[in-house]
């Protein structure tokens, strides 16, 4: 639900000088689904080994509405994140004549603005146990292409529908914080314009604003790189699920070296037989309210009028636009296959591809 209420007024502090002043409320209504399709991964439930007392089956750290550290709310219906109700966003804009003779003119501005984040962060119908996919690499058989998983059997139809239903390996998981702050922007200017004689205008603007709680998609289970236990580097058959000795970092290895996989390797419950012989946990998706940027432009404008309601306008515009990117988005973006990713929330800055330096334009 998005509801706002404002208020504004505007007034002259003297003939010079006009204020313009406002303030709205946004309050934040976290994302909500109306069949209680949602869960919370939580590092300390794991780390104590905790398991769901909803889904029987589901692994340790999975936690689900009705568990205590869950999300809010039941199976009729639950929140993905809290509420956030004290959001107050203040508007203040100045226009100044300096000489009172109407011919120069100095404005400024700020504004805070909270945004509604993307819904393409509520991915809880592609996780178990209310939807999800089975991956099954290099089947032994078309016919039987199940061999492959632990117990050999499909894990249709105990995947879905009830909380006796099973969790697969290679589950994935997507979480949010208990209290996700809404992405913020904080939008300023300034601005001087002087005429000059009967036709002519030229102005000099400042443009800039600056974004935080941005949301990323941080990793909270990359997959180890693992040098090797011998002189040769190599591991030994049992090691990082190896069926025979060989470098213990492998494509097929990986659900074996992710983080989760290292600190407990068989969290799921006897009851979630066949598939409590393996790691449980694949990638978990968390929302990373940590992303910065900010925008700085100067832009100049010559205008001059014509006789008969003619005009011509010329804008000069330096822009530069700055974000922070996480190390794992960098790392995926420079190599289509990297084996090592780390999950450092904020690592570098980057100048937008998006946003042009220098640009020029100009319509009569």
């Amino acid at each position: 639900m998005i509801f706002g209420l404002y208020a504004q007024d505007s007034g002259k502090v003297s003939k010079r000088l006009a204020v313009n002043l406002g303030v709205r409320w946004d309050p934040f209504f976290g994302h909500t689904d109306p069949y209680g399709h949602t869960s919370r991964f939580s590092q300390a439930a794991f780390d104590a080994g905790v398991r769901s007392s909803i889904y029987k089956n589901a692994p340790v750290g999975l936690l689900f509405p009705g568990d205590p550290g869950g999300p809010e709310g039941s199976s009729s219906g639950a929140k993905f994140t809290n509420n956030r109700m004290a959001q107050f966003s203040p508007r203040i804009g100045i226009a100044w004549d300096p000489w009172g003779d109407g011919k120069t003119s100095i404005r400024a501005g700020y504004g805070l603005f909270y945004n509604f984040p993307s819904m393409s962060f509520d991915q809880f119908g592609f996780t178990t146990p209310f939807g999800g996919t089975v991956t099954v690499n290099n089947p032994a058989s078309a016919i039987n292409p199940w061999a492959s998983l632990p117990g050999g059997v499909s894990p249709f139809p105990g995947l879905f529908g009830t909380t006796a239903s099973l969790f697969p390996t290679n589950g994935n998981v997507q979480s949010y914080p208990t209290d996700t702050k809404p992405p913020t922007v904080q939008q300023f200017n300034f601005s001087l314009q002087r005429q000059f004689g009967m036709n002519w205008l030229v102005s000099a603007s400042y443009l800039g604003n600056t974004s935080t709680h941005l949301w990323l998609d941080h990793q909270l289970n990359p997959a180890q790189y693992i040098p090797g236990s011998t002189a040769t580097g190599n591991c030994s058959v049992g090691q990082y699920g190896l069926t025979t000795p060989g470098p213990c970092s492998t494509p097929g290895n990986t659900l074996f070296r992710r983080r989760l996989s290292l600190l407990n390797p068989t969290p799921t419950p006897a009851s979630n037989f066949p598939f409590n012989a393996a790691p449980y946990y694949q990638s978990i998706s968390f929302v990373d309210p940590s992303g910065t940027g900010s925008y700085n432009g100067l832009v100049l404008t010559l205008t001059h009028r014509f006789a008969r309601n003619f005009s011509s306008t010329t804008n000069y515009t330096w822009s530069h636009c700055f974000r922070i990117y996480t190390r794992q988005q960098l790392v995926s973006a420079r190599s289509p296959a990297p084996i090592l990713i780390t999950c450092e929330p904020i690592a570098e800055t980057a100048t937008s591809r998006t946003r042009a330096m220098h640009s020029t334009s100009r319509w009569w």
